[in-house]
């Protein structure tokens, strides 16, 4: 089976004083415990990076996602060259999950209220690859996105390091339009649905056979992600 975001192992916790927010996502994204007051002058200075997450209102799944989302495109916006880092190791890899947990864990500028926002590695990876996409890579032509054949990842120094690795570059090559609109959806939209919906297709000729695979939105969108900033970056550096 295809372990997609349904990990619970690996929790990657980002702090600020004062307070307690904790929320755990895996594929079905569970929130949990009371929510923060917004940030106050309490005598301890916080100062937030540029997107940081703000004040969060409500517990539900859907905030949780996007919450998560924003986290992730703020650490990679303004700690672009540790996400790089990040994003360049094996795709869900232990590997990568460590380095997230290194990097990441503790008090975090990019956590712009006084709690704590705990959640999985992959999900991180995933919205950091999205703020590559949408701005270093914004206006990039998707046409040699699509063209490039399997043996043309090796070429560019692509060759599938895991499972995980292999699908997100084979979907992303079959329909790079469809992808980079899923990631210009909002989290957890009609619209990110819909998204999904013309991924579908790709879905299943990029998958092993023989196995048994569930993926939600939250890992497509991550796949996605992932899968087009790699290509992207590659293209880019020819």
């Amino acid at each position: 089976m295809l372990a997609m975001l349904e990990n619970r192992r690996e929790i990657v916790s980002a702090r600020r004083p004062h307070g307690r927010l904790a929320m755990i996502a895996t594929a079905w994204l569970v929130l949990g415990t009371s929510g923060p007051s917004p940030a106050q002058d309490t005598g301890t200075r916080i100062d937030r990076f540029r997107g940081a997450v703000s004040a969060i209102e409500s517990e539900d799944a859907r905030t949780a996602r996007r919450v998560m989302i924003t986290f992730g495109r703020c650490v990679a916006r303004n700690r672009g060259r540790m996400a790089e880092a990040i994003l360049a190791q094996p795709l869900f890899s232990d590997e990568q999950g460590g380095l997230a947990r290194r990097s990441v864990g503790g008090e975090d500028g990019c956590l712009g209220y006084e709690g704590e926002l705990r959640f999985s590695p992959t999900l991180l990876v995933g919205a950091m690859a999205e703020h590559f996409v949408l701005t270093r890579h914004r206006n990039d032509d998707l046409g040699p996105v699509a063209a490039i054949a399997d043996a043309g990842l090796a070429e560019l120094g692509l060759e599938p390091r895991s499972v995980h690795e292999d699908v997100a570059l084979c979907i992303v090559r079959r329909d790079p339009a469809a992808a980079r609109a899923l990631l210009e959806s909002r989290p957890a939209s009609d619209r990110e649905g819909e998204a999904v919906g013309r991924l579908v297709p790709s879905l299943g000729p990029c998958l092993p056979a023989g196995n048994e695979y569930r993926l939600n939105h939250a890992a497509v969108r991550s796949l996605a992600a992932v899968g087009l900033y790699r290509i992207l970056t590659a293209i880019g550096r020819r």
